[in-house]
């Protein structure tokens, strides 16, 4: 019976969706880039950028952002502007899981800091030929190659990118 019981808690975390962001901290005008995953079941509704959240306290704060279903999951991106302690809120995330449909709400606290970025636009490419384009924050060197072609080391504000 213990056993029954602990498989059957086991799959049911497994089928809740998870959030998950590159960082924890992050820097103003990085990229940050966020995943909604679920295990064991099918989203129902698309997620789009005006259901993701921010809040700095009780106060919702907007960074452009953008947001895409790609191989079972989904993929966002936004670009923070400034400093802060910040909450990221999704909320109903529709889902099916063995014929039954659910909702879930999703949290995730995230700091915004100074220091050198890299901001990358858009934050995430889904076209057969994309255009890229590439704005160093800081004014550290940075290094890059693209297609097999060593692109740097040089100083730069923007570069943009896009297939020949």
């Amino acid at each position: 019976m213990g056993v029954i019981l602990a498989i059957e808690l086991f799959s049911f975390v497994l089928s809740q969706p998870v959030l998950s962001l590159q960082h924890d901290k992050v820097f103003s005008g990085e990229t940050v880039l966020g995943k909604i995953e679920l295990k064991n079941g099918d989203f129902t509704k698309q997620i789009s950028p005006s259901d993701l959240q921010i809040f700095q306290g009780r106060k919702e704060v907007f960074f452009e952002s953008e947001a895409a279903f790609y191989d079972g999951n989904f993929y966002f991106y936004f670009y923070p502007s400034f400093n802060g302690n910040f909450t990221l809120k999704i909320s109903n995330i529709l889902y099916r899981e063995n014929g039954t449909m659910k909702t879930e709400n999703l949290e995730k606290n995230f700091s915004v800091i100074d220091g050198n970025s890299l901001s990358v636009k858009p934050g995430f490419i889904y076209y057969e030929e994309p255009i890229l384009k590439i704005k160093n924050n800081g004014n550290e060197t940075a290094n890059f190659s693209y297609l097999s072609q060593k692109i740097s080391p040089f100083r730069f504000r923007y570069f943009l990118f896009s297939k020949l």
